[in-house]
């Protein structure tokens, strides 16, 4: 006589299936949080690359224009009597639509100032009108970002009024930026706004 010594049950096909089911949406679960954290990871350190080199070019740029003086058109491209200017102007042979503005070195030397977007980045040079040469031609941004939009709004004495005239002239600049190159969600585009204004008061200037 035959006696039965095994009576343990076994798993389903059902069973197995919903075991595999389970273990893979945990697995997949897994996969998504990893995922979403480098994503963040990789848009913050986008827009942190992008707000220190935006905050770098306006330290510059507004440490520059705070010592604008005003204009006796001997700056090229410049109008007598205003201290901001914005046209298009010419170097190299290739044309660009600048902003420009005079200022006095500390030998009281006359320097004419240009910011311009050159090739997705922002561009300095600056002309010694007295000595006649460059003391400076080169990118304040890097070229981890590309500059979208480069705006000024100036608010100042209309070409050839008088000198004395007591308005005091000022800036608003806008600048749009984004991560250069790489997939469209790292982009981060940022656009910022500072408004700034000439130490120029009449005919005195305060170089500091």
């Amino acid at each position: 006589m035959y006696r039965k010594i095994f009576n343990n049950k076994g798993y389903g096909l059902l069973d197995i299936t919903v075991a595999l089911g389970l273990f893979s949406f945990m697995i997949l679960m897994v996969l998504s949080i990893f995922q979403s954290i480098n994503e963040a990871q990789k848009t913050a350190i986008s827009a942190q690359g992008i707000q220190e080199n935006l905050r770098y070019s306006l330290e510059v740029m507004s440490k520059e224009i705070r010592q604008a003086v005003r204009s006796d058109s001997n700056c090229s491209f410049g109008g007598s009597n205003r201290i901001y200017n914005f046209s298009a102007v010419s170097f190299g042979g290739q044309p660009y639509n600048a902003f420009y503005f005079k200022k006095l070195n500390r030998s009281g030397q006359e320097v004419c100032v240009y910011y311009f977007i050159d090739h997705n980045r922002i561009r300095i040079h600056r002309r010694n009108e007295t000595t006649n040469s460059v003391e400076a031609d080169n990118y304040i941004t890097s070229g981890k970002i590309n500059i979208t939009s480069f705006n000024f709004d100036i608010f100042d004495n209309l070409v050839s009024t008088a000198a004395t005239s007591k308005i005091q002239p000022r800036i608003n600049i806008r600048i749009g930026a984004e991560m250069a190159g790489g997939l469209n969600r790292y982009k981060q585009p940022i656009l910022i706004q500072t408004s700034v204004s000439s130490r120029s008061y009449g005919d005195t200037v305060y170089i500091l």
